[in-house]
């Protein structure tokens, strides 16, 4: 209850904060390594060992920001859902789906590091290739998580119109696309790779990107509170 005194006091700092966190997050996804590298070209298994030998200590970067950058998402849907002032069953699927993809991005930067430590070892060129599959495989792994997230956020925005309709629609959609875009791909090449990963970035940038510049200009939009609990209001009223 503390707590959420504290948020509706704050609200138009919490909403900044907000803004400031998608702005990071913008600006992580263009950090050198962000975006990929190698990873999504069509290489040899012998490029790969070159590749990696050459990389080490890039490799090892590029995995922290990854886990970073999952981090810095996850705060941005928290604070989310507090200027939303989500409560109740889609608030806790929001948390729960976007700790599951920081949780992804964070083993994502783990196999970063193991393939870093394998690549200047003697003779580990199967691990090598093996771990440069898995970091390649995880980057599709959370869409799914990351959708259900954004779906979640919305439908409390549009309950408390805390954000634009059209903005709202936008990220209905964008969920819409990161659910269902693994098993179109699946269905079409028989793997999680493919056009629909960097449609899908591109779309999921966008909307963060818009969503931050709004709550930066305008911390304060709508004003409908959450339904509250009838028996709770009566007997306020009686004290």
């Amino acid at each position: 209850m503390e707590t959420a005194r504290w948020e509706d006091g704050h609200r138009t700092l919490t909403a900044r904060l907000a803004g400031l966190a998608g702005v990071a997050y913008v600006a992580l996804a263009f950090a050198p390594g962000s975006l990929g590298g190698p990873l999504f070209r069509d290489i040899s298994s012998a490029q790969i060992v070159n590749w990696a030998a050459r990389n080490t200590s890039a490799l090892s970067v590029d995995g922290y920001i990854s886990g970073l950058s999952g981090s810095v998402l996850a705060l941005l849907i928290i604070l989310l859902i507090s200027v939303v002032r989500g409560r109740g069953l889609l608030a806790v699927v929001a948390t729960s789906s976007i700790a599951a993809a920081m949780a992804v991005d964070w083993v994502r930067a783990g196999a970063y590091y193991a393939l870093a430590d394998a690549s200047q070892r003697g003779h580990a060129d199967a691990a090598v290739v093996a771990l440069f599959s898995l970091v390649k495989t995880l980057t599709y792994a959370d869409g799914l998580a990351f959708g259900l997230a954004v779906a979640a956020v919305c439908l409390l925005a549009m309950r408390s119109l805390t954000l634009p309709r059209p903005l709202s629609w936008l990220g209905m959609a964008l969920s819409a696309y990161f659910i269902t875009s693994t098993p179109v791909q699946l269905a079409v090449t028989r793997g999680p790779g493919g056009a629909t990963g960097p449609i899908g970035v591109v779309l999921g940038l966008f909307w963060i990107l818009a969503v931050a510049a709004l709550l930066l200009i305008k911390p304060a939009r709508g004003t409908r509170s959450q339904p509250q609990d009838p028996a709770r209001t009566v007997a306020a009223t009686a004290g």
